[in-house]
């Protein structure tokens, strides 16, 4: 298991169906490298969504895949959130897995 971390979303950032608004938090509870292709690792993470909705409780989600490297990425259903390595968020993207 990986050491968790987190990024701040910058920007209107869907998951798992729920739009997360600017400034709300993302924090990866917990990763564990599943496979490395052409050396990047392949990773399942945990994500927890600090709301500012005035939710009772974090959310969290499950079966999303992080892609460590030169950028990390995060995947669910084909929509991707790319971040530097100091988890500045920088875009969504199209990427298939």
């Amino acid at each position: 298991m990986g050491t968790a971390f987190g990024f701040h979303v910058e920007d209107d950032l869907t998951l798992s169906g729920l739009n997360q608004p600017l400034g709300d938090t993302v924090l990866v509870r917990r990763w564990e490298v599943i496979k490395e292709v052409n050396g990047i690792k392949h990773v399942y993470a945990e994500l927890i969504v600090n709301d500012s909705n005035d939710l009772p409780n974090a959310d969290s989600f499950s079966g999303y895949h992080l892609y460590m490297g030169s950028l990390a990425v995060m995947v669910k259903n084909g929509s991707a959130v790319r971040m530097d390595k100091d988890g500045s968020w920088h875009q969504q993207v199209s990427y298939s897995i």
